[in-house]
């Protein structure tokens, strides 16, 4: 995954660019955020796929949107209405 990959990059240049403790802190953020997943998938291993729940992760960089894009989240498009969640989950 590119975005992954590119925060892992990022977290590494800032701690390389600040100096001091930063690049020892930018690797222990680098080695939890490389294990979450392998956390999170261990856990969810045990269910059975059809009992698992969906779960929609969204990241807006406004804090408030407006009543058009809350109707289009809510309808289960993205906020610019170019996408649509078909099993709105």
């Amino acid at each position: 995954m590119r975005f992954i990959e590119d925060a892992r990059t990022m977290v590494r240049l800032v701690g390389d660019a600040v100096g001091a403790e930063a690049p020892t802190i930018a690797e222990a953020w680098r080695a939890s955020f490389d294990e979450r997943p392998r956390f999170i998938q261990s856990r969810v291993a045990a269910i059975p796929p059809k009992k698992r729940l969906s779960l929609y992760y969204a990241r807006f960089y406004r804090t408030r949107l407006s009543d058009d894009e809350a109707q289009k989240l809510l309808d289960g498009r993205s906020p610019d209405g170019s996408r649509f969640n078909l099993t709105r989950n």
